[in-house]
């Protein structure tokens, strides 16, 4: 689904989300111009990744319009307003402490421990 590293686009993941009846797990890098983002499936299989702006704009084109899903974040600069906009489209945000996580990836460390 990613294209040139890029993340796909919500219309894209739509048919993913419908496929299954449990919850779609997402971890985001957050970064001050990019962010990487890993979409998991229930199963723990990556779905897609890759990176996007930084911008809300650009989170709202991959994030808006997908169904609540859970979604992982690191503390960080700009963890408070991309939580708060993630959390007014219905997705249920972590922001997780990077000094507990045993990696720098979310996505990562949670394929770990599904399989």
């Amino acid at each position: 689904m990613a294209r040139n590293g890029t993340l796909a686009k919500s219309q894209e993941l739509q048919p993913s989300f419908h496929a299954t009846t449990e919850q779609i797990t997402i971890g985001i890098d957050l970064g001050d111009r990019f962010s990487h983002c890993c979409v998991l499936g229930p199963d723990g299989k990556i779905l897609t990744e890759g990176r996007l702006r930084s911008t809300p704009e650009t989170l709202a084109r991959h994030f808006q319009d997908l169904p609540p899903s859970r979604i992982a974040i690191e503390v960080g600069t700009h963890s408070r307003w991309v939580s708060q906009l993630l959390g007014q489209w219905g997705h249920e945000v972590i922001v997780a402490n990077p000094r507990i996580m045993r990696s720098a990836s979310l996505c990562r460390v949670r394929q770990r421990s599904t399989g």
